[in-house]
């Protein structure tokens, strides 16, 4: 089962944003999930070959053909603008969002309680709500 994993990458170091994917890749893995931009941050600096077209419309793509979008929203005070664009479009596709908030206020904001199929703390229970959303 595909999962488009969401995070945020601008403005942050490239190690710290490759470690939360690995983190994150192999909890749903050990779950039986793959994701599916796997690829896009195993080549992070694909941000610098590309333009923002094609980041966008891979990325768009990606998501397309994922079963679920996962977003990790935890860090506290971030404008998340690329996140909640791939929410926007998962929603439009009719794809269950699971979002992790973490200790933010992220789960008070009323668009995103619209959007989201469900808002957990963290992402053990995300990926408990994926499983349950999974045909056995």
């Amino acid at each position: 089962m595909h999962v488009y994993f969401s995070q945020a990458i601008e403005g942050l170091d490239r190690a710290s944003v490759i470690n939360n994917f690995q983190r994150v890749s192999g909890a749903l893995e050990r779950h039986g999930f793959r994701m599916s931009n796997r690829e896009v941050y195993e080549s992070f600096d694909y941000q610098v070959s590309l333009t923002p077209a094609e980041i966008v419309e891979m990325d768009l793509q990606l998501l397309s053909q994922s079963r679920f979008l996962l977003v990790d929203m935890t860090l506290p005070s971030r404008n998340y603008v690329g996140c909640v664009c791939e929410i926007v479009y998962a929603f439009q596709l009719r794809k269950p969002v699971v979002v992790f908030v973490g200790d933010t206020d992220n789960n008070n904001r009323l668009w995103l309680r619209y959007h989201a199929f469900a808002i957990t703390k963290n992402l053990d229970e995300a990926i408990e709500v994926l499983r349950n959303l999974s045909p056995e």
